[in-house]
């Protein structure tokens, strides 16, 4: 018996974007968003101030994660910084995704993992960018120096 030809299957490529079932970004009153007393981040002025600058150029293209749940519902979980920026730029909603988590201790899980996973820069990269673009975003002269310098030791 001879073998059986297996048919080429033709995978269709999809441009829609990919997201979870029911995973979507609501615009929410500020004055309805509580933030989470456990929030382990903070941010000085200067910091706020490029958050808000950016804001201002970009829009609010970043949504807040509240807690969709029944007994937590909109507590933030991640974007406590983005959303004081909002209220002194004098915004009345922001996008929203909720999440549905009744548990504080997945909660504040959730919270610390949003705000633990920042990655790390590749200083490689990071020197094809303009100086000037790099200062603006908020590099300051002691950082570009140490991308530099750092690359001149190895």
């Amino acid at each position: 018996m001879a073998p059986r030809r297996r048919k080429k299957i033709r995978t269709k490529v999809s441009t829609r974007p990919i997201r979870p079932p029911g995973l979507m970004v609501v615009s929410v009153p500020i004055d309805d968003l509580r933030s989470a007393d456990y929030n382990p981040r903070i941010w000085d002025e200067t910091q706020l101030g490029k958050l808000m600058e950016s804001i201002r150029r970009y829009g609010f293209i970043d949504p807040v994660i509240a807690n969709g749940s029944s007994r937590r519902r909109n507590i933030l979980i991640g974007g406590h910084m983005r959303l004081e920026a909002a209220r002194r730029l004098g915004m009345t909603e922001v996008p929203v995704v909720f999440v549905d988590i009744p548990d504080i201790g997945r909660e504040k899980d959730l919270n610390l993992r949003l705000n633990r996973s920042t990655g790390q820069w590749d200083f490689e990269k990071l020197k094809e960018f303009n100086v000037e673009m790099l200062l603006d975003v908020g590099f300051n002269a002691t950082e570009l120096s140490e991308i530099w310098d750092g690359a001149l030791e190895t």
